[in-house]
């Protein structure tokens, strides 16, 4: 990005020398984003881990924590456009529900 800004600056400065350093636009709508939506499951799995974290603050001893059953549940959503897989999907989506108190 820095390279291409230099560019830039150098190719106003080569055009238009009076007026070098008013104005530059840049496009920057090419870029990719890293953004990921909120879903069910990111949001299930959240909730539960906020609320082990409290518990450990709080001096909570936990007989669970679900953390290898969470792990599974979320495999079994990520799979849920394959044969057979909304069902698991729903029934994960289900279980994780349960465990987070909702």
């Amino acid at each position: 990005m820095q390279l291409i800004l230099k560019e830039s600056i150098n190719l106003s400065k080569k055009n238009d020398d009076d007026n070098f350093g008013k104005t530059i636009s840049l496009d920057t709508t090419f870029q990719e984003k890293n953004i990921t939506y909120p879903t069910d499951d990111k949001l299930y799995k959240k909730i539960i881990t906020k609320t082990i974290s409290i518990a450990a603050n709080a001096g909570i001893v936990l007989h669970q924590t679900y953390g290898k059953e969470l792990k599974k549940l979320s495999q079994l959503q990520r799979f849920k456009k394959r044969k057979n897989g909304y069902k698991l999907a729903r029934k994960a989506n289900k279980k994780k529900l349960l465990q987070a108190g909702l």
